[in-house]
């Protein structure tokens, strides 16, 4: 309830948030699998659900290494559609549906 009140007051003096979707993703020896509740968050989707605001990741890149970038828009409550009109001017900007990560091409997993 402390980070909604937060994000409340955060947005009555910015419209919108820019960050990233997710954060560095852990190394694949450390990570743990959890079949239950409490494994580890990369995200950054979950606080902003649990502050009850609107908020999209989009495709925006490949990283240097090959792998996907995104960003995530997230904006006051009931601005649902303004974060989707965002979403959808940054992707009409770059484009993404057409580009794969080289693993994907390597594995055919790339839409043809």
């Amino acid at each position: 309830r402390v980070f909604e009140a937060e994000m409340k007051e955060w947005f009555r003096h910015d419209e919108l948030l820019l960050t990233g979707a997710v954060g560095p993703a852990p190394r694949i020896d450390s990570y743990q699998v959890k079949l239950n509740r409490g494994g580890m968050v990369t995200g950054f989707f979950t606080m902003f659900n649990h502050a009850h605001v609107p908020a999209a990741a989009i495709p925006f890149g490949l990283h240097s290494n090959g792998m996907p970038l995104s960003v995530q828009i997230v904006g006051p409550p009931q601005a649902d559609v303004d974060v989707l009109r965002i979403s959808a001017a940054i992707e009409a900007a770059r484009p993404w549906a057409h580009r794969w990560p080289a693993l994907a091409e390597d594995l055919s997993l790339a839409a043809g």
